[in-house]
């Protein structure tokens, strides 16, 4: 539902918000502007307040951290406010527009959020067979992931229905530290990078981080080496990762929930087929392939998750009580029992 600024600030005084909550809510600005003079607005019919007295009061709650965003040709369209009252029972969305107007968007209860986040990917299947060890990934494995979406777009700019691959992908370090330092610069519909960055700003990319991502990728035998003996910095994709990055790699649509507080993220993209991307304070990430009719439950689970805040945060222990890690902090592999460093990558355990 789209409101005029000065039906907004009418409909919030009626339900109990304060100059001060409108002002924050929608900025002093917008908060200020009237109808033109004379202007006639009585073709405008606003639902009845009590249909949306609930959803309203929600706004209230001024310090809510989510951010809900519609994403359309690779670009966030419409970017909302979150706001919901316990267990989801109810739940607002706020946004503003480029027509200096507001978007106010009501639901009574979660399923119908859903239908309006994901309705029109409900009928996507999954893909036959998914990534399991993409499901936990090291900010630089998940570096080298994206570099090598973008390498695939530019060896394949423009397949067909009926693509099959010629001959692995090969590549060398330096070919996606390259890519690193260029995509920012290419005004190409089809960069990968550069769009996936507006939605989460990846960090600068270093020879090391692509090194790492590489020997862990390596590890859960998704690319392997080359038998080049001249160039033993020679490497290839896997099978499966060439056809689970040729259905990700032109993906145009989705949505987006952003936690600013605890940075963490819930991205949902449509290419071939519909990916989940999760994303945890810009060192963890996760990447898998979702059947349609998946996507509202995994979308409730994470909104939960994000509103158990008001629940508390249990205190730290103590460093003499607290337990050895399992995973290493810097590559991810599984340590063994006690152990000083990891095996995989050769970091200390802290």
């Amino acid at each position: 539902m789209e409101l005029l600024p000065f039906e907004f600030v009418h409909v919030a005084n009626q339900a109990g918000l304060s100059k001060e909550e409108i002002q924050e809510l929608m900025g002093k600005e917008l908060a200020g502007l009237q109808a033109a003079e004379g202007e006639d607005l009585s073709w405008r019919e606003l639902p009845e307040y009590s249909e949306w007295a609930e959803n309203l009061k929600l706004l209230q709650q001024g310090d809510t951290s989510l951010l809900f965003q519609k994403i359309a040709r690779r670009e966030v369209i419409q970017s909302y406010r979150f706001f919901a009252s316990p267990s989801l029972r109810s739940i607002s969305l706020l946004g503003n527009t480029p027509n200096h107007t507001l978007r106010f968007e009501a639901f009574s209860n979660f399923d119908f959020f859903g239908k309006f986040a994901a309705g029109t990917f409900l009928d996507f299947p999954a893909l036959p067979s998914d990534i399991p060890a993409l499901r936990h990934m090291t900010r630089a494995e998940f570096t080298v992931f994206a570099l090598l979406v973008e390498l695939f777009i530019r060896h394949y700019p423009d397949p067909d229905i009926n693509w099959e691959p010629e001959e692995a992908l090969t590549f060398e370090t330096e070919d996606l530290l390259d890519l690193a330092r260029t995509a920012e610069e290419q005004d190409d519909d089809s960069t990968w990078w550069l769009h996936f960055n507006r939605l989460e700003k990846l960090d600068p990319v270093s020879l090391a981080d692509i090194q790492t991502g590489i020997a862990i990728l390596a590890t859960k035998e998704l690319i392997g080496v080359s038998d080049d003996v001249v160039n033993l910095d020679r490497y290839f994709l896997g099978e499966n990762l060439t056809w689970f990055i040729r259905s990700l790699a032109w993906w145009d649509r989705g949505f987006s929930v952003v936690h600013a507080t605890n940075g963490t993220q819930f991205i949902m993209l449509q290419a071939t087929a519909l990916f989940v991307i999760t994303i945890e304070k810009g060192i963890y990430f996760g990447i898998a392939n979702a059947s349609g009719n998946d996507i509202p439950d995994l979308l409730r689970k994470y909104l939960e998750l994000s509103l158990e805040t008001k629940k508390g945060i249990p205190s730290p222990k103590s460093e003499s009580t607290k337990e050895p890690p399992n995973f290493c902090q810097n590559c991810g592999a599984k340590l063994i029992p006690n152990a000083k460093f990891c095996m995989n990558c050769g970091a200390k355990v802290h």
